[in-house]
């Protein structure tokens, strides 16, 4: 279990993504993940990142959208070609499987209040490293970088 979080603000630049946005549980990213990786073929640039749109933990229903930078627009049936926009940010690393990401979670909510940031949402978790398309990998190993835009 991760206990020490390591906070960085960092300035993220415009990213050209193709994505997917669906409203479900976060369990069933599996199906979304393929298709955008079948549209987009051998153009990814980037680890998939998924946008959250809700502002609290969501059983069922939640507003979730899936990206991967590419280099160039790509679109499909469900596949969006769209400028994801940057700027600055309060990030931490999870090491660890994604199951436990909620303590990370945890440690940026008070992270964030203890330092008097406003951020907004969607926020952000980029997939450094995790399963592979063949293997699913240690999860123990597995990193996950969880962004917030501060608020200007």
């Amino acid at each position: 279990m991760q206990k020490d979080y390591v906070f960085e603000e960092k300035t993220i630049l415009d990213t050209l993504v193709a994505s997917i946005r669906y409203n479900g549980c976060y369990d069933e990213m599996g199906p979304y993940i393929s298709e955008l990786f079948r549209v987009i073929k051998g153009n990814a640039i980037g680890p998939v990142t998924t946008l959250y749109y809700d502002n609290c933990f969501k059983e069922e229903a939640a507003d979730i959208e899936i990206c991967v930078a590419v280099k160039k627009p790509m679109t499909g049936k469900d596949v969006a070609a769209l400028n994801l926009e940057g700027g600055k940010f309060i990030t931490t690393v999870h090491v660890g499987p994604y199951e436990t990401l909620c303590e990370a979670y945890e440690a940026m909510g008070n992270y964030i209040k203890e330092k008097g940031l406003a951020v907004e949402l969607p926020s952000r978790e980029v997939y450094v490293k995790g399963p592979g398309v063949f293997l699913k990998g240690n999860p123990q190993k597995y990193e996950t970088e969880i962004m917030y835009r501060i608020k200007d």
